[in-house]
């Protein structure tokens, strides 16, 4: 009996398909142990033929709860076969269409134009973060949703795309932010429902569309169910944050197509820059469905009830269907129009009647908009945000990309970037002091990742000499962020208290998960799971602090910045295994402790402020 392939797959994410397929291989389907049970995984078009042929094949019950449940929702269109998916189809295809693509794309064009604005004033955004605002703001003013807290409500749909490939800390996460969008989402449609629809469906916001929706028997939508579909139309749109990471990637490694993506260029060029991004960069590696009846494929037979898995991955990037198919190439797409079994970026099948993703035009139209409104905006990324983990799914560039010198285009409306002769000023080095504390704290956060995936990838010595390298340098960081980063986040004005107390619990919390491992054998099976669950709760720190906290440091004191930088410099220093300072046979509490004593001596300034 073949392995069970579960833990594989959420260690290795896009790349578990290579496990399977390996290069060269042209099979277009494998067995595997997928949750204890035998699971057919097709690749290749004849595998996406299988998979949308709706006579062998449905999503009722396919999708693991722990994923299906928090991207779609329970009971949502997704999972609906026949008749009543059709019906609920057409309501997304009818709030979708061309008219309403317009409106909603006209509605994040002002809205990314507004904090553009602001992005050049500052010189720098930080563009994931700054994306699924626009978005989803965008998003619940075009559907008509009235949120009390609409930015919360955007880095909540965040949270739960963010965290369907997980079943750690990401995943618990987006239970909570859907928890808290479906409530918003039935309060809405309630009050929708409590006034007389317009008529005609142009008349209707997305809203009252949702609220007045029927099933295929006529019945008005369950209420909970009908937020479970609200949902489903404005989650999608802030996705697009994650093609948006990519497309500004794409145009920093790719800078030819700036031009033929910007305003200037043309609607063809663009348009296969968008399909390009969606074919090349992943979102979701693979998708589910079940049998419906015994069937025969590739030599294996399928059973009622099997599951059947789709290497989206695999497809987007068969070299029999793709010339080159791991070369960035959108000129590919001016030669050939996306077919809908050899391109599944959003699902596959025929668009007006199959499961292919309603939204996939309203996607491609978003970002068009923004690609080409990226390619207008002059910007540098530093070579280290151009990364992602090829193991977390949804995955982005965790460090970044951060949009950097921006200036020049709040100096020149014409978009060129222009050196000039001014002397400097003395908030430029507060700028460069700032610069170079971002720097250190995201070039640590890189070796703690670094230290994480060598300990969870490794065995026996080597694992645990990674362990321990990364006991001390965790403990170090920490301890000096403490002594001297989130206190100045913490005592500045708003919402900087709860800002900086948010990275200490997230900090408390990792402690709570390292003293937890150093409690198993490195060679257990436990301490392997308790890895994952650390990765997931330091990946989500560490991309709060450089996203949320360090911009928070912009106008801190040079003094306070040039002394957490020496902290910094210190940790690096003591981290090294020939150093002094050696944490013995300490926990890790222990070895916190022990390091923040050395920080508040070393940062307490001669006026006894501590720094």
């Amino acid at each position: 009996m073949p392995q069970d392939q579960t833990l594989s797959m959420l260690r290795r994410g896009y790349t578990f398909r290579s496990s399977v397929f390996g290069h060269g291989d042209d099979r277009d389907a494998v067995v595997i142990r997928f949750l204890g049970q035998p699971t057919l995984f097709v690749t290749g078009e004849t595998g996406a033929r299988l998979f949308y042929d709706d006579s062998r094949l449905t999503r009722v019950d396919a999708a693991p709860a722990a994923a299906g449940n928090l991207i779609f929702g329970r009971g949502g269109v997704q999972g609906l076969e026949g008749e009543a998916h059709q019906a609920r189809r057409r309501l997304f295809l009818d709030v979708l269409d061309r008219e309403g693509v317009a409106r909603l794309t006209d509605v994040v064009r002002r809205r990314w134009q507004e904090a553009q604005y602001h992005w050049v004033a500052a010189g720098r955004a930080s563009l994931h973060g700054a994306a699924v605002e626009v978005l989803g703001r965008s998003a619940l003013e075009w559907a008509g949703v009235d949120a009390p807290d609409p930015v919360r409500t955007a880095h909540d749909l965040a949270a739960i795309i963010d965290g369907f490939g997980s079943i750690g800390l990401r995943n618990l996460r987006g239970r909570l932010a859907r928890r808290r969008c479906e409530q918003l989402a039935r309060d809405a449609v309630a009050t929708a429902r409590r006034t007389a629809p317009a008529t005609g469906i142009r008349a209707r916001s997305p809203l009252q569309a949702v609220a007045h929706a029927r099933e295929a028997d006529g019945s008005l939508l369950d209420l909970r169910v009908a937020g479970v579909e609200l949902l489903n139309l404005l989650r999608p749109i802030v996705a697009v944050a994650w093609f948006v990471d990519f497309a500004a990637i794409a145009l920093a490694k790719h800078p030819r197509w700036r031009a033929r993506v910007s305003t200037a260029g043309s609607d063809a060029d663009r348009t296969a820059f968008v399909h390009e991004i969606r074919r090349y960069y992943p979102l979701a590696p693979l998708l589910a469905a079940r049998a419906k009846k015994e069937f025969s494929f590739a030599g294996s037979t399928v059973q009622p009830g099997q599951r059947v898995l789709l290497d989206i991955i695999g497809i987007n990037h068969d070299p029999r269907l793709w010339n080159a198919p791991w070369r960035f190439e959108p000129e590919r797409f001016l030669r050939r129009v996306p077919g809908e079994y050899d391109f599944v970026a959003q699902g596959g099948g025929p668009f007006a009647t199959g499961h292919r993703c309603p939204g996939e035009p309203t996607t491609v139209a978003l970002l068009e908009e923004l690609a080409r409104a990226l390619a207008d905006l002059p910007f540098h990324i530093s070579r280290a945000e151009l990364s992602f983990p090829a193991h977390r799914v949804p995955t982005r560039p965790l460090r970044g990309p951060v949009l950097r010198d921006l200036g020049a285009a709040a100096r020149h409306p014409t978009g060129v970037s222009v050196e000039t002769n001014r002397e400097p000023h003395e908030e430029d080095w507060t700028m460069s002091s700032h610069a170079d504390l971002v720097a250190a704290v995201t070039a640590q956060h890189g070796q703690i990742a670094q230290l994480i995936s060598r300990t969870a990838q490794s065995e026996g010595e080597t694992r645990r000499e990674a362990f321990e390298a990364l006991r001390r340098l965790m403990a170090l960081h920490e301890a000096a962020e403490q002594a001297t980063i989130h206190p100045l986040v913490t005592a500045s004005n708003g919402e900087g208290s709860e800002v900086g107390q948010e990275r200490v619990e997230e900090e408390d919390e990792a402690s709570n998960l390292m003293e937890r491992l150093e409690s198993f054998d490195v060679t257990s099976y436990e301490f392997t799971i308790q890895v994952q669950l650390l990765e997931e709760a330091v990946t989500f720190h560490a991309n709060a602090e450089e996203t949320r906290e360090l911009p928070r440091l912009r106008d801190a004191p040079e003094a306070d910045l040039r002394r957490a930088i020496g902290a910094l410099s210190t940790v690096e220093q003591l981290s090294s295994p020939e150093s002094e300072w050696s944490p013995g046979d300490r926990s890790f509490g222990a070895m916190v402790r022990s390091a923040a004593t050395l920080f508040a001596v070393a940062t307490t300034p001669a006026d006894g402020r501590n720094g």
